[in-house]
């Protein structure tokens, strides 16, 4: 199960019942929280809670973003050389979907912040891949909580940076 605590602009475009408890992801990356935006075209930015790690899906069809989010997930998680394995049990646990308002004003903080630089990428580099702009969100490092996104999933799930 995967929780999406998203703010209130999504909630407004997905119109969905938030009332009740959510409870809590069952993924290794946690609750996500989402955000819509529009540059050109509509994008949904979804970051992870427990490593911050990005990822970014076209909101053309904001109800169906959970099933795209799984996808480009798959992509970044591959691109990170996690086992295939590894892959399949975190995209798996993307199902069933609950809604809930945000409740992590930092995290919050995090998504308005990898926002902005959503934008200025999609404005310099309007034809990049959905994937390679998730990935490269995944670089910036999160001054406030002293990590970087790509690295700190790499080290929850296990693996290695490859030597460069």
């Amino acid at each position: 199960m995967i929780v999406i605590r998203c703010t209130a602009r999504l909630l407004t475009r997905l119109r969905v019942d938030t009332r009740g408890d959510a409870g809590t992801s069952t993924g290794m990356l946690g609750d996500w929280y989402a955000t819509a935006l529009h540059v050109r075209h509509a994008y949904v930015l979804a970051v992870a809670r427990t490593t911050l790690l990005p990822v970014v899906v076209s909101g053309r069809d904001a109800r169906s973003f959970p099933d795209r989010m799984a996808r480009t997930l798959a992509d970044v998680l591959a691109a990170y050389e996690l086992a295939p394995d590894l892959v399949a049990r975190e995209c798996a646990a993307m199902t069933p979907v609950r809604y809930a308002p945000t409740d992590d004003r930092s995290t919050v903080g995090v998504l308005v912040e990898m926002g902005r630089m959503l934008k200025a990428e999609l404005q310099a580099r309007p034809d990049v891949s959905l994937t390679a702009l998730s990935l490269r969100l995944a670089e910036t490092p999160i001054v406030a909580r002293n990590t970087w996104p790509g690295e700190a999933t790499r080290r929850l799930f296990g693996v290695e940076r490859p030597a460069s």
